[in-house]
């Protein structure tokens, strides 16, 4: 927990119809080593009060959805991954209905990232799965913890989506004080710690990865992990995810306009697949999240 002081710039937008454009240099993008810039959507509304609206489409929110996005560097994230031999390996002769598809897996170990491991996320899942490699090639024995993790030729991680947050208490990313004159900011950090089972979600920043699944805070935890079960030795090991799309918890309301929304249903909200820039935004949510090179998919109802 920490208070840490910002530059604060307002860059103009310019407005056409539903959309606001802007094209900008200078922009530090965050990467393995370094954290970007954050950002979202300042206006002033009919009362001159400050309001927000944050990207729907971030690739990296370290501290949650309800706080800016960071700007990612996804060329680099991807440029360095270790696994574009497994890529190149794959067939790509399509299928009678002119679709290539990756033939699917037999046996499928499901696991929730957080208590996968004694110290939870995803770092901590691939240093067990090198571990066990390394071990493989050497020839030696695994312990009775390590074989649960194999005999398997898939993985599939219970959602790794942003979840909802406490409902009381403080905020993971609070701004306390705003000086745009001095182009500062002062905000209040905690780090996110919210976990569940994953499938209370808030549909916006889908595209990112929970934080709290994060050791390092880097999207780069996620590749890295695909890659040391594409590379496992003997036989690749396949990574599925498990998507949820059939609904939005009651928190997605002040996160997201209200287009998105068709009703109220048990778990929250319906999401409008009928309204097609809604339709068009959930698919490239997914496009983007399959983007870090998983094999397949599992669809929450």
């Amino acid at each position: 927990e920490q208070t840490v002081q910002c530059r604060l710039l307002r860059l103009p937008l310019v407005p056409s119809g539903d959309y606001l454009w802007g094209v900008f240099e200078g922009l530090q993008a965050g990467t393995r080593d370094q954290v970007g810039d954050f950002y979202r959507i300042a206006y002033q509304d009919t009362d001159g009060v400050w309001q927000t609206i944050n990207d729907p489409l971030a690739a990296s929110i370290p501290f949650g959805a309800f706080a800016p996005a960071e700007l990612y560097d996804l060329v680099t994230m991807q440029r360095e991954r270790a696994d574009t031999d497994y890529f190149a390996s794959l067939s790509t002769t399509p299928d009678p209905d002119g679709v290539p598809r990756v033939d699917g897996p037999t046996n499928i170990l499901q696991l929730h990232v957080n208590t996968a491991t004694a110290e939870g996320g995803l770092a901590a899942l691939t240093l067990i799965y090198s571990t066990i490699a390394a071990k493989i090639l050497n020839d030696e024995p695994l312990t009775p913890a390590e074989q649960n993790y194999v005999g398997y030729d898939a993985v599939q991680l219970m959602p790794i989506e942003p979840t909802i947050e406490y409902e009381e208490g403080a905020d993971f990313w609070r701004v306390t004080e705003t000086m745009p004159e001095y182009e500062l900011a002062t905000v209040a950090l905690r780090q996110p710690d919210m976990t569940n089972w994953g499938y209370d979600i808030v549909i916006a920043a889908s595209p990112a990865v929970n934080p709290r699944l994060l050791n390092s805070g880097r999207p780069d935890e996620l590749v890295d992990f695909i890659a040391a079960l594409h590379n496992f030795p003997g036989k690749p090991i396949k990574v599925v995810l498990d998507i949820v799309y059939g609904h939005a918890d009651n928190q997605a309301l002040p996160l997201l306009n209200h287009h998105y929304f068709a009703g109220a249903n048990m778990y929250g909200q319906n999401l409008d697949y009928l309204q097609p820039v809604v339709r068009a935004v959930l698919l490239e949510m997914q496009r983007r999240k399959s983007g870090f090179g998983v094999d397949g998919i599992r669809v929450d109802g």
